[in-house]
């Protein structure tokens, strides 16, 4: 009769050791942790990015309202100073401040800009919605001409805020 020695390195694997052939292309290094500020910022945004098709579609004033505070705390939330720890960055630890990064973006004051401009438009209105229930009309009304102006209407209906 034959004996066969089997030596205990020729065993394959355990299945738990086993490479499957997508395990070759993945990545030798470890994944860095994301910062638990930016996974909050990132589900702020895709909320915000999901309902506002619908808040400005329908047109409600407070599904506008809604999406106007979804927007204020993106902002809020983006410009919280964060701690990047080893395991964030996989290098050294650093603290980021967002102001004076935004602060040096030009499209921030050219959207600033956009804002002021509106809300001149706002503050100085040459139309005014008149209605006696039946029938409407616009009425002109005095106004600093060397300035932008704009329409004074009911907010649910129209309006330099609603539009912008």
């Amino acid at each position: 009769m034959l004996k066969v020695h089997v030596d205990s390195s020729s065993i394959s694997p355990e299945p738990a050791e086993r490479l499957t052939p997508l395990d070759h292309f993945r990545a030798k290094t470890k994944r860095l942790k994301i910062h638990p500020t930016e996974v909050l910022l990132l589900w702020v945004v895709s909320v915000h990015l999901v309902f506002l098709p619908w808040a400005l579609g329908g047109m409600r004033t407070w599904g506008q309202w809604t999406s106007l505070g979804l927007a204020i705390v993106g902002f809020v939330i983006a410009l919280i100073p964060r701690d990047y720890t080893e395991e964030h960055t996989g290098a050294g630890s650093f603290r980021l401040v967002c102001w004076p990064r935004l602060t040096s973006f030009p499209l921030f004051w050219i959207g600033l800009a956009m804002l002021v401009y509106v809300a001149v438009q706002a503050f100085n209105p040459a139309w005014i919605f008149v209605s006696d229930e039946k029938v409407w009309w616009m009425q002109a009304v005095p106004h600093v001409k060397w300035l932008p102006s704009g329409v004074k209407v009911p907010f649910e209906r129209w309006g330099p805020w609603r539009m912008a």
